[in-house]
């Protein structure tokens, strides 16, 4: 019975923690200084665009049964050329430009291929070539 009674005793002295919580440790030592700028300042170009050499972009949209029950809504064309954009990415362009889809009116043109088949005439591309 001594024996029981003296490991009660060293169990629960020895189970006995202290409750202070170390919260947090302030050290003298303050954060290293921001590196100087090893490049020299550079003003910002002076940019005017040359109305010229600007590109013409055109998203139409593709007619009934090509836009693949919507998921290739648009055909991407810049400067004459058709940009390889999956239907993604066509997507993400049409949500950024806030383009609500309309399907397009069923004309001849529409038929012939115009627009997505071959980009809309244009007046600016005409006059240069």
């Amino acid at each position: 019975m001594k024996y029981l009674f003296t490991i009660i005793i060293l169990i629960s002295f020895g189970c006995n923690h202290n409750s202070k919580v170390i919260e947090a440790i302030d050290y003298p030592i303050s954060p290293p200084p921001i590196p100087p700028n090893i490049l020299p300042y550079n003003p910002p170009p002076n940019f005017i665009p040359d109305m010229t050499q600007l590109a013409e972009v055109q998203i139409n949209p593709l007619p009934h049964p090509f836009n693949l029950n919507g998921n290739v809504p648009y055909a991407v064309w810049v400067n004459g050329k058709r940009l390889p954009l999956n239907n993604a990415q066509v997507k993400e362009l049409a949500y950024t430009l806030d383009l609500k889809f309309k399907q397009p009116k069923d004309t001849a043109q529409i038929h012939s291929g115009e627009g997505w088949l071959r980009p809309l005439p244009s007046q600016r591309l005409s006059s240069n070539e």
